[in-house]
């Protein structure tokens, strides 16, 4: 298989479940006109020409492929979806252009972008919505991000005018389990080839200083500072002060700490994580639990931030790396960074690394080798107050 495949397998896997959630959600709307109100007269003529003009329930569920589903959220977003789904537009406009890409409309400039670069950001974006559906398929999704070439790319011959494709040639069954040779892998934690992490500490604050936004997400580092020495734990935050903390929007009437200039979205935005969001807003003691086992002072050992995750994924898998590192950067901001798909490829070219992500990863990989940093490592400045400045 190749990244087009898994592509499609994936939309493939949705379908099911978004077909049965968009059906439900709009026969509720109107029982009796739903298909006529929000499908036939929402969509273009080109793309309802081949659905039913009526027929039963399940004949006319039946007739939707993925492409019709993204166009039906898209045209009925403003007065519908836009209240049901915890995610962007933007995610749906993404994935009607993936699937346009893949679906037999490929050119070779289509081809020449495919790379697995574009399909990780196509299952991410997938599951970032099937995470406000069904939260097994999502997990099936971004399982799929593992997934290695089983024959090589397409090769581009010149033949005159214009290239032809070349198709893959499948790799020999007794080929397929040899060791790959010039893997690329992570540097060594003691290799500071990388200029970032040669940077003196005034170096790396002058050098963040003009990164966007910096003053907004030293304010809300200062608030969730303030919160986290307010309350014993997590748990008895107030629910807007908790949905600050998770990343979940904005509020709707200030307080005596947070007010509504102030940006809940910096440090990774969570709103698209519908469980997660909704474990939030029924405050579930597992996700406090755990950001108990985190000091809010002095140094954290690999046992602080392995007790973490021993509450943590009584709830949630440890794909849910996003919502982890959100909360844990929250709290120690000093040790931990949000990883999300916003930020990832930057930070691990930056920093030189490569690998799955998961828990043992984020440890071993991102905090060590943050730590290692020269600016990391530099003695606190006499003036705890002179950054912020």
């Amino acid at each position: 298989m190749d990244y087009i495949d898994i592509i499609n397998k994936a939309f493939r896997s949705i379908l099911f479940e978004l077909v049965k959630y968009i059906g439900k959600i709009l026969s509720e709307k109107d029982n009796k006109k739903w298909w006529e109100k929000y499908v036939l007269e929402k969509l273009k003529e080109t793309t309802t020409r081949n659905l039913p003009k009526n027929g039963t329930y399940d004949e006319c569920i039946n007739s939707l492929d993925i492409y019709a589903c993204l166009l039906i959220i898209i045209a009925n977003w403003e007065e519908i979806f836009k209240y049901k789904l915890e995610c962007k537009l933007s995610y749906i406009h993404e994935l009607k252009e993936i699937r346009h890409d893949t679906e037999g409309h490929t050119t070779l400039q289509i081809l020449r972008k495919i790379n697995k670069e574009y399909m990780d950001r196509a299952l991410d974006t997938m599951a970032l919505l099937m995470d406000n559906i069904d939260k097994i398929t999502s997990d099936k999704i971004r399982s799929m991000k593992s997934y290695e070439r089983t024959s090589e790319p397409p090769i581009l011959e010149q033949t005159g005018k214009s290239p032809r494709i070349i198709p893959p040639v499948p790799i020999p069954e007794n080929e397929k389990n040899k060791p790959r040779t010039k893997v690329k892998k992570s540097v060594k934690l003691t290799d500071l080839n990388y200029s970032i992490q040669k940077l003196s500490w005034q170096e790396f604050v002058e050098k963040i200083k003009n990164e966007r936004h910096f003053t907004r997400r030293i304010e809300v580092i200062k608030i969730a500072k303030e919160l986290f020495k307010k309350y014993n734990t997590y748990s008895e935050m107030k629910d807007d002060d908790r949905k600050f903390i998770a990343g979940l929007g904005y509020r709707n009437e200030p307080n005596e700490i947070i007010t509504k200039d102030n940006d809940w979205l910096l440090f990774g935005s969570m709103k698209g994580f519908g469980i997660f969001r909704h474990e939030i807003i029924i405050n579930n003691e597992n996700i406090s639990l755990a950001l108990d086992q985190i000091p809010l002072n002095g140094s954290i050992s690999k046992d602080n931030y392995s007790n973490f995750w021993e509450y943590y994924k009584k709830k949630f898998s440890t794909t849910s790396m996003a919502s982890a590192t959100r909360l844990l950067c929250m709290k120690r901001p000093d040790t931990f960074m949000c990883l999300d798909s916003a930020n990832q490829s930057k930070l691990f070219r930056n920093f030189g690394i490569k690998g799955k992500v998961d828990e043992d990863f984020y440890w071993d990989e991102v905090i060590k080798r943050i730590k290692n940093c020269e600016w990391w490592k530099t003695n606190k400045p006499n003036n705890e107050n002179w950054v912020y400045t």
